[in-house]
Parts: structure tokens; C-alpha cells; sequence
């Protein structure tokens, strides 16, 4: 996955999700600038998609057990 395949990931997960919009944009803000600190790209790329999949996965078990 590139960059701009995250931000496009981001952006459909945002519109998903709108709950998660600001969590979402920090992850990715955090990916982008551990990139431009040198860190490296996959691996950043692929944190922030994980992390995302939590916060989404966390949100609707959250969401689940509120009707409960």
C-alpha cells in the first residue's frame, strides 16, 4: 500500500465512520510524519492501517453492546 493509497483508505473509512474522523486523521498525521522522520514507509503504512481497523473494530463493539 502506498501513501496515497492510505489517504484514500482514510478518506472511505472517514466517510464510513464519520465518529472516528478525528482519530483517523491523527493516525495518518503520525504515519506521515514518522515517514518524514526517516522511519520507513511500509512499515508506517502498515501501522496506521491496523491501528485504523482497531479503532473501527473498538467503535462498532462499543456501538454493539450499547443496544444490548
Amino acid at each position: 500500500m502506498s501513501i496515497k493509497q492510505l489517504a484514500d483508505y482514510c478518506l472511505g473509512m472517514i466517510q464510513e465512520f464519520p465518529a472516528l474522523e478525528n482519530e483517523i486523521k491523527d493516525l495518518f498525521q503520525l504515519a506521515v510524519d514518522e515517514i518524514e522522520q526517516g522511519e520507513s514507509a511500509p512499515n508506517e503504512i502498515e501501522l496506521c492501517y491496523m491501528a485504523i481497523e482497531g479503532e473501527i473494530q473498538e467503535y462498532l463493539y462499543i456501538k454493539d453492546n450499547e443496544s444490548i
